[in-house]
């Protein structure tokens, strides 16, 4: 629907990530926070690993290794794909690798893609939203946000406007585009550090902290999207 509104219009922008994820049948033989519902992220020497553990005691992750080309249908079978990410982690102060082993089905590999900007969002009594308007980077956090947001603001345009359609998906539009694009700009900046060479991997792993302390200093940096009311 997207490419029939915007013919010739961009594609999305492979942004040098594959994405992993799964789910352990059991508790993880390892030796890690086990604080139910507490998300941990880090920055292993090869790939980005996120995990959290349910109430029973399984594991939740998702892994981004990073990738100068996309995945293509038959680079990895389920096997080689779960064996090349335990590799990516072996050797890591993290319980990465025995999370992927405890993991049945690595589910995976996907790339990872955003769009910049969609020029036309709506045409007639058709509109665009959610992922379909503004393709965001999982590293933004904010996706299905977004795509709330979208629907809360969409809905009301529609109410307040019942007898002009077309006024109301212009209204939809000029409220809700300034706010996503910045939102897909800071995904694509964040996920940026998760490619980083080695030499880049030391230098933002010996700045961040100093970084993330001036950041905070004056409040959340992320307050404009965290705390955000439509």
């Amino acid at each position: 629907m997207r490419e029939t509104l915007n013919p010739g219009g961009p594609a999305p922008t492979y942004l040098g990530l594959l994405n992993a994820g799964g789910f352990t049948d059991h508790p993880v033989d390892a030796d890690y926070d086990r604080t139910p519902g507490l998300m941990h992220m880090a920055f292993g020497r090869r790939a980005f690993f996120g995990w959290a553990t349910a109430p029973g005691g399984s594991v939740w992750w998702f892994a981004n290794p990073p990738s100068k080309h996309p995945v293509r249908p038959g680079d990895f079978t389920s096997e080689s794909w779960r064996a090349h990410l335990i590799d990516l982690f072996a050797d890591e102060g993290l319980p990465a690798a025995a999370i992927i082993r405890a993991t049945g089905v690595a589910i995976g590999p996907w790339n990872t893609e955003d769009l910049r900007r969609v020029p036309v969002w709506h045409s007639g009594r058709v509109v665009l939203a959610g992922d379909a308007a503004h393709a965001v980077a999982p590293s933004s956090g904010q996706g299905a946000s977004m795509a709330i947001e979208g629907a809360v603001v969409l809905g009301r345009c529609l109410a307040e406007r019942p007898d002009d359609l077309r006024a109301a998906l212009g209204e939809y539009e000029r409220i809700r585009r300034p706010r996503v694009e910045k939102v897909v700009a800071v995904g694509r900046r964040n996920g940026s550090g998760k490619t980083a060479g080695p030499i880049g991997a030391a230098v933002r792993d010996a700045m961040l902290p100093f970084f993330l302390k001036m950041a905070y200093r004056s409040g959340n940096p992320q307050s404009w999207i965290l705390d955000h009311r439509v």
